[in-house]
């Protein structure tokens, strides 16, 4: 699955926000823990970096496991 979003404070990018695109992502990553594989996820935007940590919250992803966030950068204050 792809997914990239940012806030409308970056008025030039087209925002894609979807409750179904988290719950998507969450039942993702809770299938990819519970089958052994740490998840690493490609985060490009603020809306993007929510969706991940919320996925990873949500699937109740513990911190031994180590999961990844790559390419996170376009990120407003709050996240940074």
């Amino acid at each position: 699955m792809t997914y990239g979003s940012m806030e409308n404070t970056y008025q030039h990018v087209m925002c894609v926000t979807s409750l179904q695109v988290q719950e998507e992502m969450t039942s993702r990553v809770a299938m990819a823990t519970s089958s052994g594989y740490r998840v690493e996820m490609h985060v490009v935007g603020d809306s993007a970096v929510d969706v991940a940590l919320n996925a990873l919250r949500d699937a109740r992803v513990a911190a031994e496991k180590r999961p990844v966030l790559i390419h996170c950068q376009v990120c407003n204050s709050r996240i940074q």
